[in-house]
């Protein structure tokens, strides 16, 4: 054989080499067990639960000024201001960088929730003093309620400035859920709901009611005046509120905030 022959068989009996160690490798390894498979997908499903890094910023100008001689006790956000209660009663209406646009002395104690309107037109707060309290953000408009008990949350409908019934709901200590909406004769109040205990929190999202209270999270649709759905206990606190498109109901009676993001009933 020729020089050039004798190098391309050496060069062929080194790939025979190596690819019969490569395939003594790939013999060697073994099959994950089954707990090795569980904590692979843990690891990706906690690498996909990663929250997203947020970039804080501390609200100066007038919120420093008005933390000096109050407390902040709810706020409330949209995308044109910021609202914030206080202890003493006041809403403050601020832009984004803290600076106070407008102030309402609506109340003689703390303030427990706040409710915007979609426009952002209508402002609404309820307190320990028992009194709801309605203020237009752009007017003279005010529309008050006195419920003689404290009323632990609040919730405007959405379409509160458009429509003209005015609608808000309210729950408290009294264990009744209140839809209070303007009539013919006046306003009137509607119970939907009564007699489970003090209710902590209510949320309005388009047709949809929901409140929580010591038995769970209950909802209502106003369109069919019906309660179409119910989370007892059973669920975890830190998921109250949480409604997302694959596993729509995620809560607990006991936090005091629910989200409504998306719902999918069956």
């Amino acid at each position: 054989m020729s020089v050039r022959q004798n190098s391309i068989v050496h060069q062929m009996d080194e790939l025979e080499e190596e690819e019969n160690v490569s395939g003594s490798e790939d013999e060697e390894i073994e099959p994950l067990s089954s707990s090795e498979e569980e904590e692979e997908e843990e690891d990706e499903e906690d690498e996909e639960q990663e929250e997203p890094k947020l970039k804080y910023q501390r609200l100066g100008s007038s919120v420093i000024e008005i933390l000096r001689k109050d407390a902040a006790s709810c706020m409330a956000v949209h995308f044109k201001f910021l609202a914030l209660g206080t202890h003493w009663g006041v809403v403050y209406i601020l832009d984004f960088n803290g600076n106070e646009i407008k102030r309402f002395p609506s109340h003689s104690t703390t303030i427990n929730e706040l409710s915007v309107d979609a426009a952002g037109e209508y402002i609404a707060s309820c307190s320990d003093d028992g009194r709801v309290v309605i203020n237009s953000l752009y007017g003279t408009e005010t529309i008050e309620y006195e419920h003689h008990r404290p009323v632990f949350s609040i919730a405007l409908d959405p379409d509160f400035a458009k429509k003209p019934a005015k609608s808000f709901v309210i729950g408290g200590r009294a264990g009744h859920l209140v839809i209070n909406s303007k009539g013919w004769f006046g306003r009137k109040d509607n119970i939907i709901h009564s007699g489970e205990g003090p209710i902590q929190t209510i949320k309005w999202s388009r047709s949809l009611i929901a409140w929580a209270n010591d038995y769970g999270v209950k909802i209502f649709d106003c369109d069919t005046g019906q309660r179409i759905t119910y989370i007892d206990l059973q669920y975890k606190r830190a998921h109250l509120g949480t409604w997302l498109k694959a596993n729509p109901f995620a809560g607990s009676s006991h936090a005091k905030g629910i989200v409504v993001e998306k719902i999918g009933i069956e």
